[in-house]
């Protein structure tokens, strides 16, 4: 039923989904299912991602280009269409969880990996800032707008939310539905970017722990220079052991920094 909601939302808004309709959808009087703008966001996102999926699972048994005018006729008649199944039954809210589910993106593997790993990349504060940026993935890169005020307001209402549940807060409901907390866009574009810096840096790092002197590539010689500067600047006591112990704890989060860079990338190119 949480895609019948959505697609019934779409289908009035002409079927064009941007940086307004996660917004717009969680506002709407039809949604009923889902009560905070982070977890409209993410519904939304995976309705896309079905809708794709069906797209081009469509092309492939029709013949059919994912571009063709008769591709929505020919969903609309899909012996396998992901929704033609689905219970239309009453949904409730207390049915459903309230965070968005963990999105099937190798980045936010990724980070969680370099976050519960042995040497400390990133702080708890980075963490929660990264990790909706990287669930969004590719929806979140096409609506760079609609991710902003996600990463601006979600913490708040998670705060009302927690408050309500146990009574506890640091600010006064009267305060805190004002919105006071929330930050800037621009600030929060600026702290990524810095994260984008320290994630290449940190893979500066590994690729210097990785080759060490055996190189003969200039330029790999330059970044690796770069990269034993940087580890000397740090002071964590989880970079206080050999060489070879940092390289091999490097080498099982390369992926993954390689991966959030990416993904930062993407974003702050959009």
């Amino acid at each position: 039923a949480t895609f019948t909601v959505i697609r019934g939302f779409t289908k009035e808004v002409g079927d064009v989904i941007d940086d307004d309709t996660p917004f717009a959808f969680w506002m709407s009087a039809d949604n009923t299912i889902f009560r905070t703008y982070a977890a409209s966001f993410y519904g939304l996102r995976d309705y896309v991602a079905a809708l794709s999926e069906a797209q081009t699972r469509a092309a492939m048994e029709k013949g059919l280009d994912a571009a063709h005018p008769g591709l929505q006729a020919e969903l609309s008649v899909m012996p396998d269409d992901p929704f033609a199944d689905e219970d239309d039954g009453a949904a409730t809210a207390a049915a459903l969880p309230e965070e968005a589910p963990k999105a099937p993106e190798t980045a936010e593997e990724a980070l969680k990996s370099i976050a519960e790993g042995e040497l400390k990349i990133v702080t708890q504060k980075e963490r929660a800032l990264l990790s909706p940026v990287l669930q969004a993935g590719a929806f979140g890169v096409a609506l760079p707008r609609a991710t902003a005020r996600l990463l601006a307001f979600h913490p708040i209402q998670s705060a009302l939310s927690n408050g309500l549940r146990t009574g506890k807060a640091l600010l006064p409901i009267e305060e805190r539905v004002h919105c006071s907390e929330a930050r800037a866009y621009g600030d929060l574009a600026q702290d990524l970017q810095a994260l984008e810096t320290a994630m290449t840096d940190w893979m500066k790092i590994a690729l210097a722990l990785r080759i060490g002197e055996d190189t003969d590539n200039p330029q790999l010689a330059e970044i690796r220079d770069a990269g034993v500067v940087l580890l000397k600047k740090k002071r964590s006591k989880s970079f206080d052991r050999a060489p070879e112990e940092l390289a091999a704890a490097f080498k099982g989060i390369e992926t993954g920094l390689i991966s959030v860079n990416a993904a930062l990338r993407d974003y702050g190119k959009a």
